[in-house]
């Protein structure tokens, strides 16, 4: 899922909200696809400039999105999801 980013620091941002796939389907090429999609339209919908956020310890991911052209800015943030502490890293394409 995309949208207009949620964060008002970052109002003139398009943001990446999710993208997950079932394991048998990691490492096809579908992301990559689903990603320049989701780019593609954020940009026809008026953002030069896009972010995400992504789980500090998903290194698969962080991995998929530098690949991608994605540069980690070294902002995080810490929440707590159903007791469990976590942490998530912003990443920016501009």
């Amino acid at each position: 899922s995309f949208c207009k980013s949620r964060w008002e620091k970052y109002s003139e941002y398009g943001e990446i909200v999710s993208i997950y796939f079932l394991p048998d389907y990691i490492g096809k090429g579908y992301g990559r696809l689903l990603l320049n999609k989701c780019i593609k339209e954020l940009k026809q919908c008026g953002f030069s400039k896009v972010l995400l956020w992504v789980l500090e310890d998903n290194h698969r991911a962080r991995k998929f999105y530098e690949k991608n052209g994605f540069i980690y800015s070294e902002v995080f943030r810490d929440d707590n999801i159903s007791g469990k502490d976590i942490r998530e890293v912003l990443y920016f394409l501009v």
